[in-house]
């Protein structure tokens, strides 16, 4: 998931994308809560690594947008 936002242009990406990415099946009602779950998830430890301030945030009826620059090396 961090892969995908640190290619993603703006570091947005979409409902779609992102249950694709993790393998979920989106006729299932589920996948939005269980994603936002998820989101907590990685923003806890984002925000463990040392960043600061709002790392990942929801965007309405879009997904979701990093606001940490994130290098992969």
């Amino acid at each position: 998931m961090i892969r995908a936002f640190a290619l993603a242009e703006d570091g947005l990406l979409s409902f779609e994308s992102m249950a694709t990415i993790l393998d979920f099946d989106q006729a299932q009602d589920m996948d939005k809560s269980a994603l936002q779950v998820r989101m907590v998830r990685l923003r806890k430890k984002i925000l463990a690594s040392g960043a600061q301030g709002s790392v990942i945030e929801s965007v309405r009826n879009v997904g979701y947008q990093l606001f940490e620059p994130i290098k992969i090396i």
